[in-house]
């Protein structure tokens, strides 16, 4: 689950960034090259951040040229 790990490190800076605040929205930039499919990277943060203060945090996702995946922004 190589996506998964991929969405726990976002999880985790976006958490950081936060400073223990609730998370409102996370803004994603997802390549399209990129192996995780924006649906996925969807699923697979709502479940990371179940019983975090992004769990309901809506998410917003963009895909972009390349291979990369981002986390671009977050709203508290």
């Amino acid at each position: 689950m190589h996506e998964l790990k991929l969405i726990q490190d976002l999880l985790s800076a976006a958490l950081k960034a936060a400073n223990g605040k609730v998370i409102k929205i996370v803004r994603i930039k997802v390549g399209e090259h990129c192996h995780a499919a924006p649906d996925n990277v969807e699923f697979l943060f709502k479940t990371a951040a179940h019983n975090t203060p992004a769990a309901e945090a809506k998410i917003e996702i963009a895909v972009i040229p390349g291979e990369d995946l981002i986390l671009d922004s977050i709203q508290i």
